[in-house]
Formats: C-alpha cells, structure tokens, sequence
C-alpha cells in the first residue's frame, strides 16, 4: 500500500473548509466567562488570541514546545496531557479544547484533572469528531472502515485507503460525551454538533442544528458538580 500525504489527498480541500468553519463554530459558542480561561491543546494559540478580553486571563496548554514558542503576551505551559495538568486546584474558571480529546489514550484522567483544576460551578466546553457523523455510519453501513477513527498510521477499509492519519486513539458520539462527563462530575449545560460533508454551508448549519448527533463535530458545554457526596453508578 503507497502511503499517501495528506496535504495531497483530493479529499483535503473539503476537509479542510469544514475543520475551518468548525473553529469559527467554537469560538461562537464559548460561554461568556470572566476570570481565568486555558486552552488544552492551544497549538499556534489561535484560539486563545480570540479569548482575551478585559476582563479574563488566558492561559494555553500544548506538548508541542515549537508551537508555544510563537505565541505571544499569553501564559503558556508546555504539559503532556495524558500525564496531568499542571495547575493548582479550582484554578480556572472555563476549560476549552476544540479537536484534542480524540487524541488522548488516558481519557478518564483527563476529565478528572480537567475537574480537580476548574472552580466549583466552572465550565468546559470540549468538541471532538463524531464517530457517528452520517459519512462514518454511511461507511459502517457498508462495512467500511470509519475516517474518524485511526487505527494505523495510514487510512484503512474506506476511500481514503492509505491517507496518512492523525493520531484519533478514540471516538465519541454525543451520548458518549454526555455519559462521560455525568461520569466525572459534570452536569451537561449544552449539547452541540456542527458540520455535514457535500453539503453548501446554509444547509450544513441547518442540519448541524436540527440533527446534531450526525455532524462531522460534536461538543458538550457542562458544568462542574463538586464531589462531595457525589455517588458513581
């Protein structure tokens, strides 16, 4: 099999634009928080750019030391999220992070970190890819392989047979995220879902709203309960 690079595949023009719009999608929906806000997996630092204001303090996390190194006027921590984060409890105010947690091995973890670190009453808001986006169950009908979910180096069992990947170690449907989070002591604030292939954007939207579950990108904004006498079941 010849291992094919992303960056030449034909499908990396619309993948592209949807993970563009996706980030647009993000920042529109972060809730309103004052106080200190920290972007795991910041990467250049193009989100938490949009996130400072007047009244907020912004910090950004990445394992990748090149990537904080071009980042500017912002608190930023180079950590391996899979190791635990590097903050004091009922730190932050609100957690982000748009597109990491597929990514991550340890993922109970991180919710319990992501919780120890945010103030009672704190927020997250997390988006990841779908594994139930209507082209991945479209493939799974048919007994492909989904593109969501990375189980090589290179694409395998579906069109993009041989397409080098990213690394997605898990994926998530909304009820999964929901019972995740339940899980881990957080009450779910919104459920949100945004993005449909072949789609012209109007129509893509409209959908993402009314049948979110099957969006090419799904998020979760919830609330931190505190632990005490909080029952797992």
């Amino acid at each position: 099999m010849i291992t094919k690079k992303w960056e030449n595949c034909s499908y990396k023009k619309r993948g592209s634009k949807h993970y563009s719009k996706n980030k647009e999608f993000f920042l529109r929906n972060i809730p309103k928080k004052e106080g200190k806000i920290l972007d795991l997996g910041c990467g250049d630092g193009s989100l938490i750019k949009d996130l400072k204001t007047s009244t907020s303090e912004v910090f950004g996390l990445d394992i990748n030391k090149s990537n904080l190194k071009r980042i500017r006027g912002f608190n930023v921590v180079a950590a391996d999220l899979e190791r635990g984060l590097p903050f004091k409890s009922r730190t932050f105010d609100l957690v982000v992070s748009n597109q990491v947690i597929e990514h991550i091995d340890r993922i109970d973890n991180l919710l319990d970190e992501i919780h120890r670190i945010l103030k009672d009453g704190g927020e997250a808001f997390i988006m990841t890819v779908n594994l139930t986006a209507i082209h991945n169950l479209g493939l799974m009908i048919f007994g492909k392989q989904p593109t969501g979910l990375h189980v090589s180096k290179v694409q395998i069992g579906n069109p993009l047979k041989g397409v080098e990947t990213h690394g997605h170690k898990k994926a998530f449907t909304i009820p999964g995220l929901v019972d995740l989070f339940n899980f881990h002591g957080f009450k779910i604030k919104r459920k949100l879902g945004y993005g449909f292939y072949f789609m012209p954007n109007v129509i893509s939207s409209f959908l993402s709203k009314i049948i979110p579950f099957y969006s090419i990108y799904i998020g979760v904004i919830s609330e931190k309960v505190p632990h005490k006498g909080r029952k797992r079941s």
